[in-house]
C-alpha cells in the first residue's frame, strides 16, 4: 500500500537524517559520539530544557497578548 501523504519538508529532513547516519556508517555509537562532540562545540545552540505551558482559556487574557 502506498502512502499518498507527501510533505517536502519531511522528506528533506528524512534525506538529511539518512545522509548523516550513512556518513557515520549507521553506527549508533559513532552517531552519539558525533552528537556529543558537536554539542560541546556548540553548546549555546542546543536546548537544555523545554518548558510546557498550558494553553490559556481566559479569552480576555489572550486578547491582551494578541493586541
Amino acid at each position: 500500500m502506498l502512502n499518498q501523504w507527501f510533505d517536502p519538508v519531511v522528506e528533506e529532513v528524512r534525506e538529511r537524517g539518512h545522509s548523516y547516519t550513512n556518513h557515520l556508517g549507521n553506527n549508533i555509537h559513532s552517531i552519539m559520539e558525533n552528537l556529543i562532540e558537536h554539542q560541546k562545540q556548540n553548546s549555546d545552540k542546543y536546548v537544555s530544557q523545554v518548558t510546557v505551558v498550558k494553553e490559556c482559556s481566559d479569552i480576555s487574557y489572550q486578547e491582551k497578548i494578541e493586541s
